[in-house]
């Protein structure tokens, strides 16, 4: 049995949550500007009723999920393991397995063009012809999450690792599972992040919202680095 100095990041969060909470309190007592105490009465209704909302807005959470499954088929095809190792030199795979990889690629190139061509005229444009603020912007991560499925799928069927519609949906579902532990750690950040601008310390330890906004979704994607945050 391996010992392991690794902590979680989920535990991290929810220590610093703790933290928050409790100088909240003492900044409560002393008077610092601005400063809320989390464990008053108000503080306890807050807590109670937001905890769920705060969630499901959070910055990235709604990405999250709509990436999840293509990212579990592109692990569950093998497709990943694939990638890694070409980018290892790893040349030892079978005909089959280049066949599959070779129409991957064809699936991908036509998507792209695919979706290039619907860029470049006005369906996903916005009114003023751009594509900031467009649909193109604000459905990019489901196109993105689109063309990875369309790949990892054209290589399941290719190389045999999917048979069946029934494997496509378990390798949607695999997403879910292999990244169960960064949805929990989301869930700790998510609520350390909300108690900090609560109770009023991040007012005054951070003194501009861009800082706190961009903390708080680099604090959120960051897990993902972390493999030992996943559930294999």
């Amino acid at each position: 049995m391996k010992n392991k100095t690794f902590l979680h990041p989920a535990v991290v969060f929810f220590f610093l949550t703790l933290l928050v909470a409790f100088f909240s309190w003492v900044g409560n007592i002393y008077g610092w500007t601005g400063v809320q105490s989390l464990f008053g009465a108000e503080g306890l209704r807050w807590f109670f009723r937001s905890v769920k909302d705060n969630f499901l807005q959070s910055p990235v959470l709604g990405d999250v999920l709509i990436l999840l499954p293509s990212l579990g088929l592109f692990l569950h095809t093998g497709l990943g393991n694939i990638i890694r190792c070409r980018l290892a030199l790893k040349n030892n795979f079978s005909r089959k397995e280049k066949r599959a990889c070779t129409a991957a690629v064809v699936a991908l190139v036509l998507y792209i063009i695919t979706v290039s061509l619907l860029a470049w005229g006005p369906v996903l444009r916005n009114v003023t012809g751009s594509l900031f603020h467009s649909p193109f912007s604000e459905g990019f991560s489901f196109m993105l999450s689109l063309g990875i499925a369309l790949v990892a799928i054209v290589y399941g069927y290719a190389s045999d690792a999917y048979r069946t519609i029934c494997n496509v949906v378990e390798g949607m579902a695999y997403g879910f599972k292999y990244f169960a532990g960064y949805l929990i750690t989301l869930l700790f950040a998510v609520l350390f992040f909300n108690v900090f601008y609560y109770t009023g310390l991040a007012s005054l330890w951070i003194k501009s919202p861009e800082v706190f906004n961009v903390l708080y979704a680099t604090c959120c994607l960051l897990p993902l680095l972390y493999k030992d945050t996943y559930c294999k």
